[in-house]
């Protein structure tokens, strides 16, 4: 593949990727305004992202094994077109009831084969040796993307009155947005599969145990479960801030920088840290965990004594993780995963890595219902001492895969020896 065609692939499927999981997250920007819209409180909010990571879940292997076996233009096409027509449904049957249906279904269109199949997809164009900044490189387009969308989204609300009208307008834009990426996708993807896949690198179901029986790939998963865990519950820096006294729009905007401009910016970055600098995607994780641990602390401990510093703060953790969320299934090609199952893999793995979605939103949705008044310092410093936790387990289980890697190579070179 041309070189200018590798990068232009990358970026359209990046903006596809960031567009097609903007409504899923639609929290995430218009948290409060959710809630008032539909009329529920913190515990349903997260009752929505439960539906749609159960679908998720259901949906992964199933989706991966389908995505190595289909072309990248049919999965990710008909699931952009899928996406549409929910984010269509949910705009005008404007209930919750209808929001538990819609999100539960947006996990076939964007859980199913779409998530592996674009994946798979960067991995296949990228070269071995760049592989970090290849999936820094999509995710910088995916956060450029998402930082557009939910602007522009951000402005229509305000423009059309705000409430559920402004929101019914916003939701109408992100319909549009996977619209146009599904049109542009149809036409630009035609013939790529062709061209990619030879025969002996096709998926047969006989190779499934290559994923299952590398205890690697079990301990990258719950590597990334407590990466993801953060990135996902990033969400209540917004309502933190408008608790401590800044106003709901600048902490919506704040957001926007914390994930979206992170995802864009810090992506790349990270990749670039990944391939350059540690020569390894985990190592980059373990020492990015350390500092992610620490910014998070610091978040809390800073509290409403300085909303400024506290708001500069907040921004940290979500840099961090964007930086090692962006590229961490470039780490399959450290544990020795099989391009050819590269979907299957990815399928796999994120049935442990997304699960956080299933409960954690719905239990800390819970915990800020149960502490609501002069307690709610309490609940936000359970919620994200919580994920600086995790962040300190990824520290663990990444030293363990590197040192379990080393291992494996010292007994490799020492066979080589012998012989």
């Amino acid at each position: 593949m041309p070189k200018y065609k590798k990068y232009i692939t990358l970026l359209l499927l990046g903006f596809s990727g960031g567009a097609i999981f903007v409504f899923p997250y639609l929290k995430y920007i218009f948290y409060d305004d959710v809630l008032t819209s539909l009329g529920i409180g913190n515990a349903d909010s997260g009752l929505l992202l439960t539906a749609y990571s159960l679908g998720c879940v259901a949906l992964y292997i199933p989706g991966g094994i389908l995505a190595d076996k289909l072309s990248p233009r049919i999965s990710v096409v008909a699931s952009l077109f899928a996406a549409t027509a929910l984010t269509l449904i949910f705009a005008f049957f404007f209930n919750f009831a209808s929001a538990l249906v819609v999100w539960f279904l947006m996990a076939f269109a964007s859980g199913f084969v779409f998530w592996s199949a674009v994946l798979k997809a960067v991995r296949i164009i990228s070269e071995e040796q760049d592989q970090g900044l290849m999936y820094g490189i999509y995710y910088s387009a995916n956060g450029a993307a998402t930082a557009i969308i939910n602007y522009l989204c951000l402005k229509v609300f305000g423009y059309s009155g705000g409430g559920s009208h402004g929101l019914f307008m916003a939701v109408l834009l992100m319909a549009g947005f996977t619209g146009v990426s599904a049109i542009a996708l149809m036409f630009f993807l035609k013939g790529f599969e062709k061209s990619e896949t030879k025969e002996e690198d096709k998926f047969k179901f006989a190779d499934l145990s290559l994923v299952v029986k590398n205890p690697s790939v079990w301990m990258v998963s719950i590597i990334f479960f407590c990466i993801y865990a953060v990135y996902t519950c990033s969400s209540y820096f917004t309502p933190y801030l408008t608790w401590l006294g800044m106003s709901a729009d600048n902490s919506a905007e704040l957001s926007i920088l914390r994930i979206n401009m992170a995802m864009m910016i810090a992506s790349p970055i990270g990749g670039y840290l990944a391939d350059k600098v540690f020569k390894s995607t985990l190592k980059w994780i373990m020492y990015g965990s350390i500092l992610l641990a620490i910014s998070i602390v610091a978040t809390v401990m800073v509290g409403g004594d300085n909303l400024r510093l506290t708001s500069i703060i907040s921004i940290i953790p979500g840099w961090l993780v964007m930086s090692m969320y962006g590229i961490m299934f470039s780490s399959f090609k450290e544990i020795n995963v099989p391009v050819k199952v590269s979907g299957t893999a990815i399928g796999f793995a994120s049935i442990i890595s997304y699960s956080p979605d299933l409960f954690m939103n719905t239990v800390f949705g819970t915990v800020l219902d149960k502490y609501q008044g002069a307690d709610t310092m309490t609940a936000y410093k359970i919620i994200f001492l919580s994920l600086a936790c995790l962040a300190v387990l990824s520290v663990i289980l990444s030293l363990w895969v590197l040192s379990r890697n080393a291992v494996k190579k010292n007994q490799i070179s020492e066979r080589l020896v012998n012989n």
